[in-house]
């Protein structure tokens, strides 16, 4: 089930298979606010070389990238953990809310998925990063933000950091190795603490600056980039083929037919226009 974001969320909670759709509503308000796009700043400052965004690759979202992606529409699957957003041009479905650990993608059609905002609302986050692993082509990329445990940000529930689950760093290098991927880098980001964004944007901005020298472990999240291995082991995930990821891409695109919490879609009504 796709939600329009001018439907009121708090109304749509009684499809018990999306679950809770207050993660997305939190989120998305949080995003939308002054405190939030300060968040963003620091974010995108931390990743953009490594999101490639020069280069004509196919990407996928996961989770709550927008804040990411200013101005860059691609295909996004949110978990029904999350609950159910629309988030993209209106004349084309650009989210689904699906089952963490099925994802309706083809497997090795993508070469770079970006997650975040998702894996930490998953409850069987091997699940999910195999089903990651699966749709990603041979020596795929993922570019992962998560909550950083040592950082002042998750004990703080007025911001988004402070739910879902938060990871140290040796317990998302095993998660990412067990599902089959290689570690190319563990950055940090979001080093001014949530209680100093208030300040002036000229002070915040000096603190997140300082504190990428001063106190870099505990930044707010963590930033990892892995690739799929070669020869990895076949993943675990349950999910079905259910529409390629060009479909996806399609924003003419139009649901035919619902499957459990998700959309499956004809590809003839995609070539027909």
């Amino acid at each position: 089930m796709v939600l329009s974001k001018t439907d009121k969320l708090e109304d749509k909670t009684d499809d018990k298979n999306l679950g809770p759709v207050s993660e997305i509503a939190r989120l998305d308000q949080f995003y939308h606010s002054e405190m939030g796009h300060l968040v963003s700043y620091f974010l995108r400052k931390q990743i953009q070389t490594q999101l490639r965004l020069d280069s004509a690759i196919d990407r996928l979202g996961f989770g709550y990238p927008f804040m990411l992606l200013p101005k860059m529409t691609l295909p996004v699957l949110v978990p029904s953990e999350m609950g159910a957003l629309a988030y993209g041009p209106p004349d084309g479905v650009m989210t689904a809310s699906i089952h963490s650990h099925a994802w309706p993608i083809a497997t090795d059609s993508v070469n770079q998925i970006i997650i975040a905002h998702g894996l930490e609302y998953c409850h069987d986050g091997e699940a999910c990063l195999s089903e990651a692993n699966r749709v990603l082509a041979s020596a795929g990329e993922i570019v992962l933000i998560v909550p950083n445990r040592r950082s002042l940000w998750v004990r703080d529930e007025r911001t988004p950091l402070g739910h879902g689950r938060p990871f140290s760093k040796s317990q998302i290098t095993k998660l990412l190795t067990k599902t089959g991927f290689t570690i190319t880098n563990v950055g940090r980001a979001l080093f001014t603490p949530p209680f100093a964004m208030h300040a002036p944007n000229r002070v915040a901005r000096a603190m997140d600056h300082l504190g990428h020298y001063g106190w870099g472990l505990f930044g707010g999240v963590m930033v990892i980039h892995a690739t799929k291995l070669r020869y990895a082991k076949k993943p675990k995930g349950r999910g079905a083929l259910m529409v390629s990821l060009s479909s996806a891409l399609r924003p003419s695109v139009r649901p035919v037919a619902k499957t459990g919490s998700f959309v499956a879609y004809n590809r003839d009504d995609i070539t027909q226009g």
